[in-house]
């Protein structure tokens, strides 16, 4: 299944930052590429394969993008950090100019 629409990709991000929190992990989403273009300014963006974001790694993380990609039948790589590399690192240093979609307490 595509990932399509500003509103299928704040559902994905909500219940993936939701579930962590469940867990007790804390940290920031970071969106980047077509499904952060698609959900900030191109609402009407051609589908997406993926959510490229930056996060940590952690098997209970794998866990919960392996139970969601089940969930709503997704690829198992729906959500990644393949394109960390492409960001520049002191682009992280700069967090007021990412724009914040929702936080969670």
């Amino acid at each position: 299944m595509l990932i399509q629409g500003r509103e299928f990709i704040s559902v994905l991000l909500v219940e993936f930052a939701q579930s962590l929190s469940d867990l007790g992990i804390k940290g920031r989403i970071q969106v980047i590429g077509g499904a952060a273009i698609n959900y900030q300014y191109m609402l009407d963006r051609r589908a997406t394969i993926d959510i490229d974001a930056v996060f940590s790694q952690d098997s209970r993380i794998a866990a919960i993008i392996e139970f969601m990609a089940e969930k709503y039948e997704l690829d198992e790589a729906w959500i990644n950090d393949s394109a960390r590399n492409l960001i520049p690192k002191e682009s992280f240093y700069f967090l007021a100019d990412w724009f914040t979609a929702q936080s969670l307490a």
